[in-house]
């Protein structure tokens, strides 16, 4: 037999469980809009994937991003993409003292890659970014 106590507890329970894993409708999109900091971040790999410098050269190869034609290097706008990604990049990167991100700036690198970073999250100068594959998993953590 239930008490009154035992039903309100049970109610609020089950309240918490169905929100779970489910986003407010007050929370932000999983992207931000493309022309804020994806836009910058954007340019940063498209010149990474360019350039001669040979110190860029070895940073790019040293977070396993091949050359690739610099018009597959993409801003990413669809949600599902960025939810997963969003994910992903959380459970690589925010771990010790970098707190979980709402949003994240997407880049996709050519079929195989994705660049997925949080700009309002900086050690100093730098960014962090995860690299991850086509099926998000951790490719690299980069710093930038």
């Amino acid at each position: 037999m239930t008490t009154p106590t035992t039903a309100v507890f049970l109610s609020i329970a089950l309240l918490g469980l169905g929100t779970l894993g489910s986003r407010a409708a007050t929370d932000p999109p999983p992207c931000p809009a493309s022309s804020g900091g994806a836009a910058g971040m954007l340019e940063s790999y498209q010149f990474a994937d360019t350039t001669t410098d040979v110190g860029m050269k070895i940073w790019r190869q040293s977070i396993r991003l091949p050359v690739i034609p610099v018009s597959q290097i993409t801003i990413v706008t669809d949600t599902t993409v960025c939810r997963r990604a969003l994910n992903a990049y959380n459970a690589i990167v925010t771990r010790g003292s970098l707190h979980a991100a709402m949003t994240a700036n997407v880049l996709q690198y050519g079929t195989t890659r994705y660049i997925v970073g949080d700009p309002s999250q900086t050690v100093g100068e730098w960014i962090h970014e995860a690299v991850v594959d086509s099926s998000f998993r951790k490719i690299a953590v980069a710093g930038r």
